[in-house]
C-alpha cells in the first residue's frame, strides 16, 4: 500500500485515503502480469501447476446461422489463426493479437459435422409476427434446435458459436431510447395491422372468439420480459452446451457492415478468444490475491418471470482457482417495491449453506475463508442466518455495496487513479476501481467515473485486504480481455445471471459461469 494521505473539504472534514498497487495475475507456469493481454502473449494461460485440470490443447467450436453468417464466423475463426494488427496510437490499450494458438498453446477445430445452417426462409418469417415475444421465441427456438442436434453429434463441440443474421438484431432485439422507453422494430405491414387494431380497441370495437385475447396481447406487448439473449442462453443450457453470441457487425469485414465497429479489430480478437478459451474449459488466468481455500460469494436478487416472486439470484460462487459456480437461492415475496430485498435467517442460512456444499463439491475440500460481497446492506436477521452457517469457516468477511454516487476529484485534467481508496468510517470507504491507470497512460473511459462505494464490513479481515481483493476481482472477467472492469466479478453479472435464471427450469439448471457468459 502507497502512503496514507489526508484530504480536506471546505466543509472542514478530512478523509484518509491512500493508493492499492494495481494487482498482477497469473498465467502461464507462475507467471505473473497486470495486463490480461500483454500476460497471454507472453506466458499463455493457466497450466496444470496452477489448477486442477491441465489446459486443452485444442478446442472444438460450432457454428449456427445462417449461409452468409456461418461463412462469416468460418472466416472469423480462421482469422484468429493468425495476428491481428493493434492500433498503433495506443499500444497499451490495443495491444497486437499474436494468434489463438500463441496466445493459448491451443488450436481452434471446426469439423463440418457441427457447422449447421438455418434456411434463409425459415429466418424471413420471424419479421412476419406481429407480436414481439412470438418474434424473439421463434428465433430463439431456430437457434435453440440445431444447439441441440449439434449437442448428440459424435463430435460434440466444446462450444458453439451463434452467428446471429440481421434479421434477428433488427426484430428481436429491443432498443431503448434516450427517454429510456423500449422499442422494437415491426415491419411497415405488421405496423400497419397493430395501429388499426388499437384504433379498433380505442372505438370499442368487439372481437369475436378468442380474437379478443389475441388483440390484447398485441397490444399490450411487455418488451422487458422478452429478451433473445436470455431465452438461447437458457435454452441452450437444456442442450448442456455453452455458447458464443457474435453479432453480425462484429464478425463481418468493415466493407459489409452497416455500422461503425465500437472496437477495433485486434480487441475484438481478444476478447472472443478469451470468452471461446474458457467456454472450451480453459482457465485464462486467476489472482495472485486469491489465497489457497478461500471462497468468494456474490448475494444478489431477481424477479422470477412473470411475477413478482423474488428469489436469491446468487450465491455467484468463485474459487481460489478463478473458477465460476452459480447457485440458485429459494423463492421469496417480497412487497417493499422501494426497498432493496433482504432474506429472513432462515433463508439466509440455506442459501450460504448451499454454496459451502457447492465450493465442496467442486473443490473436494471445505473452504478455510468466505467472502460475501452483497448489492445491499445486511438485514440483521440475513447476518444471523449468514453466520450461522459460516460458524465452522475458519475466517468470514460479509461486505455490502451501496449506490450513493459519491465522487472524489483531483487537480488535473483526470479522475483519481484507480486503486484511490478513501476511508468514510471505520467500516465504510470508496474504491476507485476505475480511473487514471498509469500502466495505459490514460483513463479509460469516456465519463466521469464513478467509484465503488463499500458501505459496510463486517468479519475478521482488515480493511487494506478485502479491497486489494475487491481490485483484483475487477480484472477476474473471463468473458473479455479488458485490463479491468468497473466491479468485482462477484457483483458485476448479477442482474445478467439473475435475468437467465428466470428462464431456467431447475432441472436445467448449471452451476458452471460459463453457461452464463
Amino acid at each position: 500500500m502507497n502512503e496514507l494521505k489526508s484530504s480536506r473539504l471546505s466543509s472542514g472534514r478530512t478523509f484518509d485515503s491512500w493508493h492499492i498497487p494495481e494487482p498482477p495475475l497469473i498465467f502461464g507456469d507462475g507467471k505473473t502480469h497486470i495486463d490480461p493481454k500483454i500476460g497471454l502473449t507472453m506466458y499463455g494461460p493457466l497450466r496444470v501447476s496452477n489448477r486442477q485440470t491441465s489446459a486443452p490443447l485444442s478446442i472444438t467450436v460450432g457454428i449456427v446461422g445462417t449461409g452468409k453468417t456461418v461463412g462469416l464466423a468460418k472466416q472469423f475463426l480462421l482469422k484468429l489463426e493468425s495476428a491481428v494488427h493493434g492500433q498503433a496510437k495506443d499500444p497499451f490499450q490495443t495491444p497486437p493479437f499474436p494468434g489463438f494458438k500463441e496466445a493459448f498453446g491451443c488450436e481452434i477445430i471446426v469439423p463440418e459435422a457441427t457447422v449447421v445452417n438455418i434456411p434463409q426462409r425459415e429466418v424471413d418469417k420471424i419479421s412476419k409476427h406481429a407480436v414481439f415475444e412470438t418474434r424473439v421465441n421463434y428465433a430463439t427456438r431456430l437457434f435453440a434446435d440445431k444447439i441441440e442436434s449439434i449437442s448428440v453429434a459424435t463430435h460434440r463441440p466444446n462450444v458453439v458459436l451463434c452467428a446471429l443474421p440481421h434479421e434477428v438484431v433488427d426484430y428481436c432485439v429491443a432498443k431503448r431510447t434516450k427517454g429510456g422507453q423500449l422499442t422494437a422494430k415491426t415491419e411497415h405491414v405488421e405496423a400497419a395491422f397493430v395501429k388499426k387494431l388499437r384504433r379498433l380497441k380505442k372505438s370499442n370495437q368487439t372481437f369475436f372468439g378468442d380474437f379478443g385475447a389475441e388483440v390484447d396481447h398485441i397490444l399490450e406487448q411487455d418488451l422487458e420480459t422478452s429478451n433473445f439473449w436470455r431465452g438461447l442462453k437458457s435454452q441452450a443450457m437444456r442442450s448442456s452446451m455453452p455458447t458464443q453470441i457474435v453479432l453480425p457487425e462484429t464478425i463481418a469485414p468493415v466493407a459489409e457492415q452497416r455500422s461503425k465497429r465500437r472496437q477495433d479489430e485486434s480487441t475484438i480478437a481478444w476478447n472472443i478468444s478469451v470468452g471461446l478459451y474458457y467456454k472450451g474449459s480453459g482457465f485464462p488466468w486467476t489472482m495472485t490475491r486469491i489465497k489457497h481455500g478461500t471462497c468468494y460469494v456474490g448475494i444478489s436478487f431477481y424477479k422470477t418471470r412473470g411475477g413478482d416472486t423474488m428469489r436469491a439470484s446468487m450465491a455467484q460462487i468463485f474459487t481460489y482457482t478463478g473458477e465460476g459456480l452459480i447457485l440458485r437461492g429459494d423463492e421469496f415475496e417480497w412487497v417493499e417495491e422501494n426497498k432493496p430485498p433482504h432474506l429472513d435467517e432462515r433463508s439466509a442460512e440455506s442459501l450460504m449453506g448451499k454454496a459451502i456444499s457447492l465450493y465442496l463439491s467442486h473443490m473436494s475440500a471445505m473452504p478455510s475463508r468466505v467472502v460475501v460481497h452483497k448489492s445491499s446492506k445486511y438485514s440483521e436477521a440475513e447476518k444471523r442466518g449468514f453466520e450461522r452457517a459460516l460458524a465452522n469457516i475458519t475466517h468470514h468477511d460479509l461486505i455490502a455495496f451501496s449506490k450513493r454516487n459519491i465522487r472524489f476529484f483531483r487537480c488535473g485534467k483526470y479522475p483519481p487513479l484507480r486503486g484511490t481508496a478513501i476511508r468514510l468510517s471505520d467500516k465504510s470507504f470508496i474504491l476507485y476501481t476505475r480511473g487514471y491507470t498509469p500502466y495505459l497512460r490514460t483513463y479509460p473511459g469516456g465519463h466521469v467515473p464513478l467509484p465503488l462505494d463499500i458501505t459496510e464490513m463486517h468479519g475478521d479481515s482488515d480493511p487494506d485486504t478485502i479491497l486489494a481483493e475487491i481490485l483484483a476481482l475487477s480484472k477476474m472477467n473471463w468473458n473479455s480481455s479488458d485490463f479491468s472492469l468497473g466491479q468485482p466479478i462477484t457483483i458485476l453479472f448479477s442482474r445478467r445471471v439473475g435475468e437467465i435464471m428466470a428462464y431456467v427450469d431447475d432441472r436445467d439448471l448449471k452451476h458452471e459461469y460459463r453457461y452464463y457468459m
